[in-house]
C-alpha cells in the first residue's frame, strides 16, 4: 500500500494539495483525524475499536446533505450541501466491517478506506488501488520521531507533505472560519495562537518528508509544485492536463482557475491595523494579558465590518 501523509495545523493549503496527489491515482476523501496516529502509537485493542467506531460513523454522517469543502469557509457556507456517499450501497461490508477482527492495522486502514470508496456519489473514484491520502491535523501533538517511525514501520511505503504558511496569513485564515462560524464572538487568544503556530513549526520543520510554502500554491510559477509532488510520490506528470482537470477540495469539486486563485487575500477579514498589530506581536519575546485583550478588541472590530459586508451582499 502506498499512503501519502498530509501534515497540517489550522488553514495551510492541505485540502489544495490533496487534489494534486489525487491526480496520481490516490483515494482523496474528506476524511481525517479518526484516530490513526493515536492507534499507530498505542496499537491497543480499545484505539482500534475507536478507529473502526469512527469509520462506521462516518459512512452514515457523509450520507446526509451538509456543506462540505470549497476554497474558503465563506465558499463553503455559499455552496451546495450535498451528501458525499451513499451508504446503502455499502451496507454489507460495514457490517462485515463491524464484526471482523483484522490482523494489522493495515488490513483495517486499507479495507475500511476501500469500503468508503465504494460509496462515493459525488465524483467518480479514479483511485487506484492501494494508494490513498491521510489528512492529519494533529501530527505535532504526539511525540513527533516516535509517530513518523510508526507510520514508517506500519505501512509499506509512505511519504509525507508537511504543509507551511506565513504567521499573519494564517491567522487571518483562522479568525475567518471563526467569523463565518457561530462562534464569532468568542475570545481568541493572540498567544494561544502564537504558540499553536511556533510548537507546530518547531516539531515538524525537523520531520523527513517534503517541506511545501502555502503561498507557492498560488503563484504563477505553481506548475513546478506540482512537478516536485510528483518527483516525491515517484509518479509521472506527463499527460496530465492539469487545467482542464477538476480539483476535489474536501468534498467539493471545484475547476482549476478556483482551485489556484488564493482566496483569502491579506486583507479580506482582517484590518491593516489588526495585521500589523500581529506582526508586532510576532516578534515579541512573550504575549500578555493586555496584548491579548488588544487584539480581541481588534477582531471584534473586524467581524463587524465582515458582517455588514456579509449582510450588503
Amino acid at each position: 500500500m502506498k499512503l501519502v501523509v498530509i501534515n497540517s495545523n489550522g488553514p495551510m493549503g492541505s485540502s489544495v494539495v490533496g487534489a494534486i496527489v489525487e491526480k496520481f491515482g490516490y483515494l482523496n476523501a474528506p476524511i481525517r483525524n479518526l484516530g490513526l496516529n493515536r492507534c499507530l502509537l498505542g496499537k491497543s485493542k480499545a484505539d482500534m475499536d475507536r478507529l473502526k467506531e469512527n469509520f462506521l460513523k462516518t459512512y452514515t454522517s457523509q450520507s446526509r446533505k451538509v456543506k462540505m469543502g470549497g476554497v474558503s469557509m465563506v465558499d463553503r457556507d455559499a455552496g451546495p450541501s450535498l451528501a458525499v456517499i451513499d451508504s446503502a450501497k455499502i451496507e454489507q461490508e460495514m457490517a462485515e466491517l463491524k464484526k471482523k477482527d483484522y490482523a494489522t492495522l493495515t488490513e483495517f486502514y486499507e479495507t475500511a478506506r476501500n469500503v468508503y470508496a465504494q460509496a462515493i456519489v459525488y465524483k467518480k473514484n479514479r483511485s487506484e488501488p492501494g494508494k490513498h491520502i491521510e489528512y492529519t491535523t494533529y501530527f505535532d501533538k504526539y511525540p513527533t520521531a516516535k509517530l513518523y517511525e510508526a507510520y514508517v514501520d506500519e505501512f509499506e511505503d509512505v511519504v509525507f507533505i508537511h504543509m507551511h504558511r506565513d504567521f499573519v496569513g494564517w491567522v487571518e485564515s483562522v479568525m475567518s472560519q471563526y467569523f463565518s462560524g457561530s462562534r464569532r464572538w468568542r475570545i481568541i487568544l493572540l498567544h494561544a495562537l502564537r504558540s499553536r503556530y511556533l510548537d507546530y513549526e518547531a516539531k515538524t520543520r525537523s520531520c523527513p518528508g517534503l517541506h511545501l510554502d502555502f503561498e507557492s500554491l498560488f503563484t504563477p510559477g505553481k506548475k513546478k509544485v506540482f512537478t516536485t509532488i510528483a518527483s516525491q510520490l515517484g509518479e509521472s506528470a506527463a499527460g496530465i492536463d492539469w487545467e482542464d482537470e477538476s480539483y476535489d477540495l474536501y468534498g467539493r469539486l471545484n475547476s482549476y482557475s478556483a482551485t489556484f486563485t488564493l482566496a483569502d487575500v491579506e486583507g479580506t477579514y482582517l484590518s491593516s491595523a489588526t495585521r500589523w498589530f500581529i506582526r508586532y506581536c510576532l516578534k515579541r519575546t512573550r504575549i500578555t494579558r493586555i496584548h491579548d485583550l488588544i487584539f480581541y478588541l481588534f477582531c471584534l472590530y473586524d467581524v463587524s465590518i465582515f458582517l455588514i459586508g456579509k449582510k450588503r451582499r
